[in-house]
């Protein structure tokens, strides 16, 4: 399931859609047979500030909505964000509950589905310059399937956050991905800016957060993850340390920006 906030005006826009067979989906495709079947589903608008009960409410509304049309299991949801507002105005996406509360507390998303995040601003139907670089990023990604992601060379790992040199190290046009072990929040906004003008279309950092102090590293995990099985992993890595104080799985954060797993360009621009 896709989900994509975008800012207009003074307010944000909420679309989503199902994808039936991600596997054979191509978002670039103009034709529907080509492309593979992605529908549309409810969209709603808020004319001011984006309030995080208001989104968990429309994710159980779309949610439902893609069950009763695809009769079958959701395994995976990515969420399009504007790069300001990513982990900032309302909790991480993975820590979301959208299941109705039974008489014991739900588990929150990320461990139910594979969760991704990704930039808003990057669903247009006209390319930037922006555009041209992540694309062109996408199709390098694409070509390290297979490898584990801590050999990849053209993936960057960052003991620290600075997001002055985070950015000059992952502009290069070679460099396709980043590893943050600690992103602090202060400097969250600015690595998330950093990110989308350098075109990378994978990270994955862990979240700062008060008394955290675990032993295991980013860099330990993903020496056992191949990149194709990073988000299967990583869902799995965090159902691992459910209820578990000082796991690295209840930190996780990915970002998965592949444009042919784009909604359709035609419906976005639908008014």
């Amino acid at each position: 399931m896709l989900v994509s906030i975008t800012q207009e005006n003074q307010g944000f826009r909420l679309r989503s859609w199902i994808i039936e067979d991600i596997k054979h989906y191509d978002s670039t495709q103009e034709s529907p047979q080509k492309r593979n079947y992605c529908k549309s589903l409810k969209s709603n608008e808020i004319k001011n500030k984006l309030e995080q009960q208001f989104l968990i409410q429309y994710l159980k509304e779309v949610y439902q909505e893609a069950l009763s049309f695809c009769q079958c299991y959701i395994n995976k949801i990515q969420v399009f964000l504007p790069y300001k507002i990513i982990e900032k105005e309302i909790e991480p996406i993975d820590l979301l509950t959208i299941d109705d509360k039974p008489s014991f507390d739900p588990p929150p998303m990320g461990k139910k589905y594979e969760v991704m995040v990704g930039f808003s601003e990057r669903l247009k139907a006209v390319p930037d310059k922006e555009s041209f670089l992540w694309q062109n990023k996408c199709n390098l990604l694409k070509s390290k399937k297979g490898n584990i992601v801590t050999e990849i060379k053209e993936v960057c790992l960052f003991s620290q956050s600075d997001p002055s040199d985070l950015y000059q190290k992952i502009m290069p046009n070679n460099i396709i991905g980043a590893m943050v072990e600690i992103l602090q929040k202060s400097h969250r906004e600015n690595v998330m800016e950093a990110f989308y003008y350098a075109g990378i279309p994978l990270a994955i950092w862990v979240r700062e957060a008060e008394n955290f102090n675990c032993q295991e590293t980013l860099e330990d995990i993903c020496k056992q993850w191949q990149l194709e099985n990073l988000s299967v992993r990583l869902k799995e890595k965090r159902c691992e340390d459910l209820g578990k104080t000082n796991q690295i799985g209840n930190h996780l954060s990915l970002l998965w920006d592949d444009y042919k797993l784009f909604p359709p360009n035609h419906l976005l621009t639908m008014s």
